[in-house]
C-alpha cells in the first residue's frame, strides 16, 4: 500500500495524540515532576514506522496490529541468502552471550561488556539509535556484539550488529530471543553499514492468550517476532567483546547508543519516557576493564548518550 508523503504527514499530526503502539499518548495522571521527561508527540510520529500509520489508517486496533506484526512475512535483505544467513549462525554459535546481572569470572575470561541498564521490570519497549563503530576482530577480540535486550527472569529478546574474525567483512544484522530451543536463539536479516545511526525498536505489546507478543524494527523495517513471557521488562544497550582465549582483547573504535526512550503502560495509558537521570529507576552503567565507557547528556538531547570503546 503506497500513501503519498502528504497523507503520511498529516496521519502522523492526526494520529500523534491515541494511543496506537508504538505511537503512545502523553495524556494521563503523570507526576507533573516528571513532565519534562514525557517524550513529545512529534518526536513519537517522526520515529513510528510508516507501516504503523498505514495499518492504523485501515483501522486495526492494537490487539489487530500486534497480530499482523507477528504474523506477516520477515524477508531477509536483498542479497541475503538461506547460506548467508546459515554461515552467520555458525559464529553466533560459536560465541554465545553470557545476558544476566552479572557475568561470572569465569565466563569473563572471554567476555567483556560496556552497558547501560535499568534493572527493575518496568518497561515494554525501547527506541533509539545505535551507531556500532568499526567493532574490530582479530588476534585479540574475535567476536563483536553492539546491541540492546529487552527481558525479565532470564527470558530476553535483542537487535544489533556483530562482527566476527570468521568473516570480518561482515557487519550482521541480527536478532536474538532466549526463549527459542538452544543453538536456534538468532536470526540475521543481513548486512549494514556500522558508521551510521540506526534506528531500533523493540516493542513488547498486550497478552494475546499465547504470551506477550513483541516486534523488533530495524531502520522502520520488522526484522523478528515472537512472543515473551512477560510485558514489562528491563531495557539496556550493550557493547560486547569476545575472546578466543582469557584476557586478550583488542583496541576498539568508539560505538555509542543515543536518544534513546522507553515505552510504559501506566493504566490505560501508552507513555514514553526519555532515558535520562530523571526518571524514577536508577540507570547503572559501567565497563568491565579493558572495555571503557562515557554516559552523558549531550546538548540538544534529553536522553543519555553512552560510548565506548577499548
Amino acid at each position: 500500500m503506497n500513501i503519498p508523503k502528504t497523507w503520511i504527514v498529516l496521519l502522523a499530526l492526526m494520529l500523534a495524540g491515541m494511543a496506537m503502539v508504538p505511537i503512545v499518548s502523553a495524556q494521563g495522571a503523570i507526576d507533573q515532576n516528571a513532565g519534562k521527561e514525557i517524550v513529545d508527540n512529534a518526536t513519537i510520529a517522526a520515529r513510528t514506522p510508516p507501516l504503523l500509520l498505514e495499518l492504523k489508517a485501515k483501522g486495526l486496533t492494537e490487539n489487530e496490529t500486534a497480530q499482523y506484526l507477528l504474523n506477516m512475512p520477515k524477508p531477509r535483505q536483498p542479497g541475503w541468502t538461506d547460506a548467508d544467513n546459515e554461515k552467520a549462525l555458525e559464529y553466533f554459535r560459536q560465541y554465545p552471550e553470557k545476558y544476566e546481572q552479572g557475568i561470572s569470572p569465569k565466563y569473563q575470561e572471554v567476555q567483556r561488556d560496556g552497558r547501560m541498564v535499568i534493572y527493575e521490570n518496568n518497561y515494554h519497549g525501547i527506541n533509539g539509535y545505535m551507531k556500532p563503530g568499526n567493532l574490530e576482530v582479530g588476534s585479540g577480540t574475535q567476536a563483536h556484539y553492539f546491541t540492546s535486550h529487552l527481558g525479565n527472569s532470564g527470558n530476553w529478546i535483542e537487535v544489533g550488529v556483530a562482527r566476527f574474525d570468521l568473516n570480518p567483512n561482515q557487519y550482521i544484522v541480527y536478532t536474538s530471543d532466549s526463549g527459542r530451543p538452544a543453538g536456534q536463539q538468532w536470526k540475521t536479516w543481513g548486512t549494514t553499514d556500522p558508521n551510521v545511526d540506526h534506528h531500533f525498536i523493540i516493542y513488547v505489546y498486550d497478552y494475546d492468550g499465547s504470551g506477550y507478543p513483541y516486534t523488533i524494527w530495524w531502520d522502520d523495517t520488522v526484522i523478528d517476532s515472537g512472543h515473551l513471557t512477560h510485558y514489562n521488562n528491563n531495557p539496556d544497550e550493550n557493547h560486547e567483546f569476545f575472546a578466543g582465549t582469557g584476557g586478550n582483547f583488542q583496541s576498539c573504535s568508539t560505538g555509542y547508543f543515543k536518544d534513546t526512550f522507553l515505552y510504559k503502560k501506566e493504566g490505560n495509558n501508552y507513555n514514553a519516557y526519555w532515558w535520562n537521570g530523571n526518571l524514577p529507576e536508577s540507570t547503572d552503567h559501567y565497563a568491565m576493564s579493558p572495555v571503557q565507557h562515557s554516559v552523558t547528556v549531550p546538548s540538544g538531547s534529553n536522553s543519555y548518550k553512552i560510548i565506548t570503546w577499548i
